[in-house]
């Protein structure tokens, strides 16, 4: 109570400095608290969000305004939470609202669910950029790393809104690297006393239904649509379509000058177009220009390419989409390499050959 009545008598912070005294503080109660990262985003944005000294002014907006007497009332009136019973299972309901892994932990007490723990907290840039089904796998990985400290390995039934289970053993998550798609399935997979099910009613960690709440959907069929630039892209040709063949490439002459070019033929060895390109260009953007110009000449027929480029394949099947969800940036925050290209080739089948 005493650190309670501290966070409610804090003055509003004028500097960077202060702000972060003041989320430090109120961090102690943010497991009281439902949807605490959500609620605390504006004000971290506040101080993070751009380059500031530890002296620098605070910019305070309405909606930033709103967020601190939000959070003091929210400390003021937190939820009282019961002791963890480890004669007795744990439940902990997931679920991912605005890019942030929301959580409540419970136990049974007479007929009904009481909380032991509120849980919250930012999704990384990655993660956040994934289809909503997948974000659901972060989430629960998230949540349960967030409760092992109390739950200590005894039963746990983790409650979440999409088929998480089935996506981490069925379904091809192109989307993930394997080192995610790995620590994942050791996370939620390989402890046996987690238990996943399927939540069909209204998330207790939600509290509020959002637009994809009640939306019946396979989780597989979702994420292999929803990782592909358009749902009728394949791996494979198109029947009745045009087939052509692209290469881009890098060579260095007798006298050391740089020589770029591309060429689209056809099976006939029909040369489509071929030409050189600017010695600025790299062999990878080479590839990416050869694809768009076929997909440019083709317009309006049902075109199918093959290329010997891995690069541009895995790039169009598996990565373009979610760096344009990620507004063309890495992992990192660093612009991505070719962006502008790459956004000329959401709409093309390509198919990858050795030639």
């Amino acid at each position: 109570s005493g650190r309670k009545e501290t966070i409610l008598n804090t003055p509003k912070p004028q500097t960077k400095k202060q702000m972060m005294q003041f989320l430090g503080l109120a961090n102690y109660c943010r497991q009281y608290i439902p949807h605490y990262a959500e609620k605390t985003q504006p004000l971290s944005e506040m101080i993070y969000g751009q380059q500031m000294e530890m002296s620098d002014k605070l910019s305070w907006t309405p909606l930033t305004e709103a967020a601190f007497v939000n959070l003091k009332q929210d400390i003021h009136s937190s939820t009282t939470l019961v002791l963890p019973d480890y004669s007795k299972p744990f439940t902990q309901t997931v679920d991912c609202k605005n890019g942030s892994m929301t959580s409540v932990l419970l136990q049974k007490h007479g007929d009904k669910q009481r909380p032991v723990a509120f849980y919250s907290k930012k999704l990384d840039q990655v993660a956040h950029a994934l289809p909503v089904c997948v974000q659901a796998i972060s989430a629960a990985a998230l949540a349960v790393l967030c409760s092992a400290d109390v739950v200590l390995f005894h039963p746990l039934t983790l409650l979440v809104p999409h088929a998480v289970d089935v996506l981490l053993l069925q379904g091809r998550l192109g989307l993930l690297s394997p080192a995610r798609h790995l620590s994942y399935t050791a996370i939620l997979m390989s402890q046996p006393h987690i238990t996943i099910q399927r939540c069909n009613i209204l998330n207790p960690a939600t509290l509020l239904p959002t637009p994809t709440d009640g939306d019946p959907h396979n989780c597989i069929e979702a994420t292999d649509t929803l990782q592909l630039p358009r749902p009728d892209l394949k791996d494979t040709p198109l029947p009745d379509s045009l087939i052509w063949f692209v290469d881009g490439s890098c060579s260095k002459t007798e006298t050391g000058k740089t020589q770029m070019g591309y060429a689209i033929v056809q099976a006939s060895d029909q040369v489509i177009e071929a030409k050189s390109l600017p010695p600025h260009f790299s062999a990878q953007a080479a590839e990416i220009i050869a694809l768009t110009r076929a997909c440019e000449l083709a317009s309006g027929q049902p075109l199918s390419v093959y290329t010997d480029s891995q690069y541009a394949f895995s790039t169009v099947h598996c990565f373009a989409k979610q760096w344009e969800r990620r507004r063309m940036v890495t992992s990192s925050g660093k612009p991505t390499t070719h962006s502008q290209l790459l956004l000329r080739l959401l709409k093309v089948a390509i198919c990858s050959c050795n030639l």
